[in-house]
Parts: C-alpha cells; sequence; structure tokens
C-alpha cells in the first residue's frame, strides 16, 4: 500500500505538471477560451501569491510552509495506524496538490491556474481541487469514519471487561484458586465444632429444664 500511495502521488503530480505546460504551450499565446458557455473557460493566469490573490509574492513563504507541511502529510500517510480510504486519500491528493504547485512556484517564480467558472471567480488549476478533495476526505475520516472506528473499538472490549469480572473459579488464577480452596476448607473444619456447641447448648438447655 505505501508503494501504490507513491506511485499515485507522482502520477497526480505529472498530470498536473502536463496541464500546465499545455496551457503554456497553448493557452497562454491566446489568454482565455470558453469550454461551456455561461459555465466554464480556460483563463491562463499567472498567480504569484495564494488563493484570491492574496499574499502576493510571498514565494518564499509558501515554499517553506509547503515542504513543512507535505513531510508532516508523508509522515502521517506511513505511520498513521487507523488509516481507511478517506484519511489515505487525503493524505495522496493534498501532497500531490501541495508538490504541483511547489514545483511551479521553484521552476517559474509563479503558479500556472487556468481554470475559471462563472460562480466562483478566483482561478485555479488541477492541484488546487486536489488539495480541496483532500481537506474534504480529512474532515469526513475525522467527524464521521473515525468516530465509527472508535465506537467498534470500544464495543469490542467491552465484553472482555464483563467477562474479566465475572469470571468462575475454575477460571481464577492459580493463587486465587488456592486461596479459595483453604477458604472452603476452614468453613468445613470449623462446622464440626459448631455443631458440637449446638448440640452442647441443647443439653444444658434440656438439664436446665
Amino acid at each position: 500500500m505505501a508503494i501504490l500511495s507513491f506511485v499515485l502521488i507522482l502520477l497526480l503530480i505529472a498530470a498536473d505538471q502536463l496541464i500546465k505546460y499545455l496551457c503554456i504551450l497553448k493557452l497562454q499565446p491566446i489568454g482565455s477560451v470558453e469550454v461551456i458557455p455561461g459555465l466554464l473557460k480556460l483563463t491562463y493566469v499567472e498567480n504569484r501569491g495564494a488563493a484570491l490573490g492574496i499574499l502576493q509574492d510571498q514565494r518564499i513563504f509558501f515554499i517553506v510552509i509547503t515542504i513543512v507541511f507535505c513531510i508532516i502529510l508523508f509522515y502521517i500517510l506511513y505511520f498513521y495506524r487507523h488509516h481507511d480510504f478517506f484519511s489515505r486519500f487525503a493524505c495522496i491528493v493534498i501532497i500531490a496538490g501541495g508538490v504541483g504547485n511547489l514545483v511551479d512556484r521553484i521552476r517559474l517564480h509563479f503558479v500556472v491556474d487556468y481554470i475559471s467558472v462563472s460562480f466562483y471567480s478566483p482561478v485555479f488549476n488541477f492541484a488546487d481541487i486536489c488539495v480541496v478533495a483532500g481537506v474534504i476526505a480529512a474532515l469526513i475520516h475525522i467527524l464521521f469514519t473515525n468516530r465509527d472506528k472508535k465506537r467498534e473499538e470500544e464495543a469490542e472490549t467491552a465484553p472482555e471487561v464483563s467477562a474479566a469480572q465475572t469470571e468462575t473459579p475454575s477460571q481464577l488464577p492459580d493463587e486465587a484458586l488456592a486461596d479459595r480452596k483453604a477458604e472452603q476448607e476452614q468453613e468445613k473444619a470449623a462446622e464440626p465444632e459448631k455443631g458440637a456447641l449446638d448440640e452442647q447448648n441443647a443439653s444444658d438447655h434440656g438439664a436446665g429444664e
């Protein structure tokens, strides 16, 4: 699974870089082309900041932040013990998207954006889609699937605790079993003495009458 995850990350990065190369080659000379009228356009934009155009010309800052986050996500991807589809998918696509834009910042000093939709003003790219999809998947894992796993684990451990509390004498450890036998022998030894005392009390009571 680790090798497959790494291969998927490389494939997504390669796809992102290929699309951006084609945009520079074919889209940059014409600037924009309408794909779906009133909904989708391909528009060439050189983004030197973050989303919505904020933090312009902060290239070194974005490079450092992206590297740190990718290292953390690689660690989570390979050492997190409660992975499901959503958590693994989140790590893979966020790393791929982050590295895809990181390559642009290092190689070109800007990020190539090209997707423009009518209901969302900023222009974005395939790497941005990967990051957003990964964040959604991570939230699903944290809020839903991870909670269900914890509940299942608690349900599995509960019978074990109750069984340990109600174990029979035959299931007790050797020392506890030996103590139990000793107590039973003491009780048996005390019974004749008690019977003798009862008989003596009865005879004394008869003599008194």
